[in-house]
């Protein structure tokens, strides 16, 4: 048995010889043929909900009263995936799989026929572990944006100014242990019990220290939003797909248009942060990625248009509730706004829904300057050249004179235009979530466009 399989097998061994819900684990796998031939064969239908296919072979062989036995061999491994996009493109793919299990009859039916205990172990090692990891990241999300409702709204500095709170000490005991074990100490246990049990507690402890010097909690942490997000993302939309990984040679320069296309919707800060290294080579490829048009046969390794429509294909598939929820889910960058109009110099510390309302009507002109700029050069073209530039002047000079005019009357002033463009990227990003997400693809062609 191979090292690094070592900490594995022992789950393994449990699952099959406990609970008897060991369904999966690599390959090479063995079939009992007569066994399948009479019960119906190992085959599926569906290339998008079957994914993970080896699994539902377990799930079959399981429902129709067999079982899988685990074996360990001595010098019998696999390639495996050693870089940070294939281990990232393993973990969507896997992460999509396990989506459409959670999806499927199969699952339901074992959960039917499952006694208590097996159950519980059927749901810890098949899709409990990627529901409490969306789970998780959603609680960050509540928790966040609970903080941020608690800034604008004023109820934090009502709290901090509050004496009967600063000196609850009860409250402030039951959270001090609470925030040690938010910090994983929980799911670090099994891992040290574990290799405590095959090496001894003093080396699990070395391997733990190890670890964390080598960033390992900030990597772990990094693909636990990669499993929640294409999780979710199935369990809203389905439309889940295979992923090459490949099992090459790891070390090599990998482009900011191909780590862009990986993390951009699953990692978007990190897309942000990896935007400042960019080098003057990536920034030749990635403008020409940006500016090639896409279309029929275009691949989205060579065209950003491409990449998106790629990027939307699930939604072409998704049913009203998986719509409805995606717009709602958008809806919550709308409270960035919220909460910076009310805080203007230009609102004079009013609450009416009549600033909220303005500030909405700012949002729409913002939108429709570019459209008009973009119907303009359509219709007058190259050969009115001059009369368009004439329009684009006296946009320029609208907007000019209307910033100074609300700055002398209203008491607009600089940091009120920085807060407006700040409120303006979540606002926008909504909008344009929401648009595609309610709206049906090939039937809003041209508006999916324009947008």
């Amino acid at each position: 048995m191979e090292p690094n399989q070592a900490p594995v097998a022992p789950a393994q061994f449990g699952s099959f010889k406990s609970s008897m819900v060991r369904f999966h684990y690599g390959h090479p796998e063995i079939f009992d043929r007569i066994f399948r031939i009479i019960r119906g064969g190992i085959s599926k239908a569906s290339k998008t909900i079957n994914l993970s296919e080896d699994i539902f072979a377990g799930f079959n062989s399981t429902l129709r009263g067999g079982y899988i036995v685990h074996h360990d061999y001595i010098q019998v491994g696999k390639g495996r995936d050693v870089g940070m996009n294939q281990i990232s493109s393993f973990e969507a793919k896997v992460a999509n799989g396990n989506g459409e299990q959670t999806l499927s009859r199969d699952v339901y039916r074992l959960g039917c026929r499952f006694d208590f205990f097996r159950m519980l172990s059927f749901y810890f090692t098949t899709v409990g572990f990627y529901f409490n990891s969306t789970v998780t990241v959603l609680t960050v999300y509540l928790l966040l944006y609970g903080r941020l409702y608690l800034v604008m709204s004023g109820m934090e500095r009502e709290i901090l100014e509050n004496s009967i709170t600063n000196q609850n000490k009860s409250l402030e005991a039951a959270l001090i242990p609470q925030s040690v074990f938010q910090m994983g100490i929980l799911l670090i246990l099994p891992m040290l019990m574990e290799i405590s049990l095959e090496k001894g507690f003093r080396t699990a402890l070395d391997d733990f220290i190890i670890m964390q010097l080598h960033l390992a909690s900030v990597f772990l942490t990094f693909q636990l939003g990669t499993k929640a997000h294409y999780f979710g993302r199935t369990i809203l939309h389905g439309g889940s797909k295979y992923r090459a990984t490949g099992r090459g040679f790891v070390v090599f320069h990998a482009k900011f248009a191909d780590n862009y296309r990986l993390y951009s919707r699953s990692h978007f800060v990190k897309g942000l942060e990896l935007g400042m290294l960019l080098t003057v080579d990536d920034w030749t490829d990635w403008k020409r990625w940006m500016g090639i048009r896409g279309g029929l046969g275009i691949h989205p390794e060579k065209s950003w248009e491409s990449w998106w429509d790629g990027e939307q294909e699930h939604l072409k598939y998704a049913n009203i509730r998986g719509r409805v929820f995606e717009i709602i889910l958008a809806l919550r960058f709308f409270v960035y706004q919220y909460g910076i109009v009310y805080h203007l110099d230009i609102a004079h510390h009013s609450r009416s829904w009549l600033v909220y309302g303005l500030s909405r009507g700012v949002m729409v002109a913002a939108f429709l300057l570019p459209k008009i700029v973009s119907v303009g050069r359509q219709i007058l073209g190259i050969e009115l050249e001059l009369v368009f530039r004439m329009l684009k002047a006296f946009l320029f000079l609208a907007f000019l004179g209307i910033t100074i005019v609300l700055s002398k009357a209203y008491g607009l002033t600089i940091s009120d235009l920085l807060a407006v463009v700040l409120a303006f990227l979540p606002t926008g990003w909504a909008l344009l979530l929401a648009f595609v997400g309610g709206a049906n693809v090939e039937a809003n062609k041209g508006d999916g466009q324009s947008i």
